[in-house]
């Protein structure tokens, strides 16, 4: 019986020293979106792969240290440099809605990076017609003859490669908050 009190005792001390030897940092993902938000951290000696559901807030404990994320959410992907030797908290809004006029040093409005913006595409062609996207993100959208769709994606230049007219034709498109893109055959 002693000698089972005395190993518990060692194990708890060999566990206690190595949580002290790893100081934590608190990093809070609250979403608010539809869809779940995935986060990769990278730093010199951690890497860590976070995932978050939609319509929840997960607080995470990763060692404290300066990373760099690739984060994705609403669709698009974020690229960036977090200092977690300090509290950190990111929100991530309904896909598409505005950047909060609130926020402190220590969060992210993830709407004031990713900069949604609706657009609506129409199939003018005849036939159908798919539609890849290249840009700050990768789309690819399938619109029948005639069809008009409107996506949110982030704003910014995108070319495309369009499949329709039996041929394969290119075109640019510059993703502006209600932008129309008219497809049409070359």
């Amino acid at each position: 019986m002693n000698k089972q009190i005395l190993r518990a005792g060692v194990v708890g001390l060999l566990a206690l020293a190595l949580v002290a030897a790893a100081p934590l940092a608190r990093l809070t993902i609250e979403n608010q979106s539809d869809k779940p938000v995935y986060l990769w951290l990278t730093s010199e000696t951690h890497t860590y792969y976070l995932e978050t559901a939609a319509g929840t807030t997960q607080v995470w404990t990763p060692e404290k240290d300066e990373y760099t994320y690739r984060m994705l959410a609403c669709g698009a992907n974020l690229y960036g440099e977090m200092d977690l030797t300090q509290v950190q908290r990111f929100v991530v809004p309904v896909c598409g809605s505005k950047a909060s006029a609130e926020v402190n040093d220590s969060e992210t409005d993830v709407a004031r990076l990713i900069k949604l913006v609706r657009i609506t595409v129409e199939n003018a062609t005849g036939a159908r017609v798919i539609l890849a996207l290249h840009g700050p993100d990768g789309y690819v959208f399938s619109l029948e003859k005639g069809e008009s769709k409107e996506y949110t994606i982030p704003r910014g230049d995108y070319t495309y490669t369009a499949y329709g007219c039996g041929t394969v034709f290119l075109g640019d498109l510059f993703a502006t908050a209600q932008g129309k893109e008219l497809v049409k055959c070359p």
